[in-house]
């Protein structure tokens, strides 16, 4: 595993005060890597991985073509993926590998099955590389949490980029997922379903609390919660209301932009 930084530099290669993505700074990009610049062939580049060949990422339904594209621009695929590395917003981006477009992306789905590529011949897409480590792959596996509950890994939302500072797991009590680890399903995830509004089971007074995701599930832990909807997560003041139940998940929940929606799923 290795990590590569992208450095930004001055345009005309010498001294300047290094605002923007220069020349200077993509040669040393293209010194540390043995990537082929302009090749017409799909390949994963630096810390991105080639995660859809003739597809582009459409993003969920809340997500219009002006904030889901943040930037439009010819240039190499090695160039795209190193302004897109530097640039906090770009989580992934879409090139295509003939004309050589490149398309910087605000939104970046996280798992391997994506349902949200779309068939566009010529373009690919690719998402960043998270390096295998098992603190990101299980956060469950150094069994965390006491024996008397349940630990259950939840996947951050593909609006932001991936934060290797945070446990993205909980520790819960709630009987749904006792039950579950007693009938040997021991290995239990929050799943996300997009611009689904899940009405009802809200455990008041507590529904509408406004945090940052991380901090909800907090709560919802400390209020004994059994899944979680959030509304908005990319603003400073998330909304998110604790649900008790979750069944029928398709049945109930009402299409409407904007809304996050973790739900358990154990096996």
């Amino acid at each position: 595993m290795y990590l590569m930084h992208w450095r930004r530099a001055n345009r005309g290669g010498g001294g300047g005060d290094g605002r923007g993505v220069g020349n200077a700074g993509l040669v040393v990009v293209l010194a540390v890597m043995t990537f082929v610049v302009g090749s017409s062939l799909a390949q994963n580049v630096g810390m991105f991985r080639l995660a859809g060949v003739d597809k582009k990422f459409a993003g969920p339904l809340s997500t219009n073509r002006r904030t889901l594209v943040l930037l439009t621009w010819s240039s190499s695929l090695i160039a795209c993926a190193a302004y897109c590395r530097s640039q906090e917003p770009c989580l992934a981006f879409n090139y295509h590998r003939v004309h050589g477009t490149c398309e910087h992306l605000g939104s970046a789905w996280l798992e391997n099955d994506n349902p949200m590529l779309q068939d566009h011949p010529g373009w690919d897409y690719y998402t960043q590389h998270y390096p295998n480590l098992p603190s990101v792959v299980d956060p469950c596996r150094s069994n965390p949490c006491e024996a008397d509950s349940v630990c259950v890994r939840y996947l951050q939302p593909i609006h932001q980029k991936y934060r290797y500072d945070l446990d993205f797991y909980m520790c819960t009590r709630h009987h749904w997922y006792l039950e579950e680890h007693s009938a040997g399903r021991t290995v239990c995830t929050h799943r996300i379903v997009y611009d689904l509004d899940y009405r009802g089971f809200d455990i008041a007074p507590y529904a509408g609390v406004y945090a940052p995701v991380q901090d909800a599930f907090k709560k919802c832990v400390e209020h004994d919660c059994a899944a979680l909807l959030c509304l908005n997560v990319n603003d400073d003041e998330v909304r998110c209301w604790m649900k008790t139940a979750f069944d029928d998940v398709k049945e109930k929940a009402v299409v409407s932009n904007g809304f996050v929606f973790w739900y358990p799923e154990c096996h």
